[in-house]
């Protein structure tokens, strides 16, 4: 959470791609959801990240209490409130590399 606030408050610019896991909670019924492998893309008055191998957008409102999730052209969206953000070291990336072919 602290590398968000410092985005925020302009302590922090990312010079290099910046991945994190979001923690949120659904408001209506309190349910819990971890929104994974999430990269950083800028912010514009709100933290804006593209979630890995989906076309689905997160926004982060810039107070940090609201989290939007969207669909690439915005007409669906599911709004949670942010408990925990937790950025992603390069171990913990996920590996996009494909298997090598058996012959």
């Amino acid at each position: 959470m602290n590398v968000l606030h410092a985005i925020v408050h302009g302590q922090y610019i990312p010079t290099a791609p910046i991945y994190f896991h979001l923690t949120c909670r659904l408001p209506f019924n309190n349910t819990i959801i971890l929104i994974k492998n999430l990269q950083f893309k800028g912010m514009q008055s709100r933290l804006l990240f593209q979630q890995l191998g989906t076309d689905s957008h997160v926004i982060v409102e810039h107070n940090l209490n609201k989290v939007y999730l969207a669909t690439s052209n915005f007409t669906k969206s599911v709004t949670f409130i942010l408990l925990d953000a937790k950025r992603l070291t390069p171990e913990e990336l996920p590996t996009l590399a494909y298997p090598p072919l058996r012959t």
